[in-house]
């Protein structure tokens, strides 16, 4: 954790998800917990704020995943990610699921939501 203001507490737990054609296994999270998969083709570095001001940098490989849980009343979720001079940030939630991906129309990487595909 950067900073030492906060009373927010992440945990890191590694884990690897299944990829197939068309289909992806899914973990269970607790309500706390971010999970974040990578289909992203090389390794990707990305960052976590629980208050707008101090960032924790995570990295996850290609088709790796993780899942960081955040403790206490965070005032702020978000995630960045930095290609090139651009940065993507997006506001996550506790207890949702979410993809590293690349986002040919705007030439950088990004996260959306991540859902099971049937």
């Amino acid at each position: 954790m950067i900073g030492t203001r906060s009373l927010t507490t992440l945990t890191i737990v590694l884990g690897v998800s299944v990829v197939h054609a068309d289909t992806i296994t899914l973990p269970s999270i607790t309500p706390n917990s971010l999970y974040f998969y990578s289909s992203a083709p090389k390794s990707i570095t990305f960052y976590l704020t629980t208050d707008n001001h101090n960032w924790s940098e995570f990295n996850v490989d290609s088709g790796g995943a993780q899942t960081i849980s955040v403790e206490g009343n965070p005032t702020t979720l978000a995630v960045a990610i930095k290609t090139s001079e651009r940065v993507c940030q997006v506001g996550v939630e506790r207890g949702h699921r979410y993809e590293i991906y690349w986002n040919a129309q705007d030439q950088e990487y990004c996260v959306r939501p991540l859902t099971p595909r049937n």
